[in-house]
């Protein structure tokens, strides 16, 4: 059971270390439940972020249908119904007229994911604590970080802080040459 976010974030802010910073590349999966998904803010940040912070709000979010079948890029903060509008999978000219939200309904029957990837730098693994911050998912919510579960989500009003320090990966990269 994961344990209460906000008690999580209380106990570590006693400690004085809660550090607000990602890893070296990554990717972060955000599994939707539901058309009502809204990703109000999946950011790696406190609403009062801290010297010791570092704040990445990456803009390459894709979403996915599970199947994918349906791949369009994204927007954090948005939405589902936003980003499928945009892409023009849903018609925005008769989406609101009358009862045509119903030729719509199967989108709120289908899992959605948002993903991306991003890099830091590489002291970011030198921190005692390194977090993930969401200050708005979806009411039912998986979040996965380098293909690991590291939580759930079940109330779109509460932040979610998840330690991830034990999740994250180092990749070396180079030109492949060795002398």
């Amino acid at each position: 059971m994961t344990p209460n976010p906000l008690t999580r974030e209380l106990e570590a802010r006693r400690e004085g270390a809660w550090w607000r910073v990602y890893a070296l590349p990554l990717v972060c999966l955000v599994l939707m439940s539901g058309a009502t998904a809204y990703l109000a803010y999946a950011a790696f940040v406190s609403t009062h972020p801290r010297p010791h912070s570092i704040i990445i709000i990456p803009s390459n979010w894709s979403l996915h249908i599970a199947n994918k079948s349906i791949s369009v890029g994204g927007q954090v903060p948005g939405g589902v119904y936003t980003d499928l509008l945009a892409a023009n999978v849903l018609n925005a000219g008769d989406f609101y007229y009358r009862y045509n939200d119903m030729d719509y309904r199967w989108v709120s029957k289908e899992n959605w994911t948002y993903s991306t990837v991003m890099q830091v730098g590489g002291g970011v693994l030198n921190h005692s604590r390194v977090a993930l911050v969401f200050e708005g998912l979806d009411t039912a919510a998986e979040v996965f970080l380098n293909d690991q579960e590291v939580g759930k989500a079940n109330n779109m009003f509460t932040r979610y802080i998840f330690d991830v320090k034990n999740h994250l990966q180092v990749v070396f990269t180079g030109s492949g040459n060795v002398d």
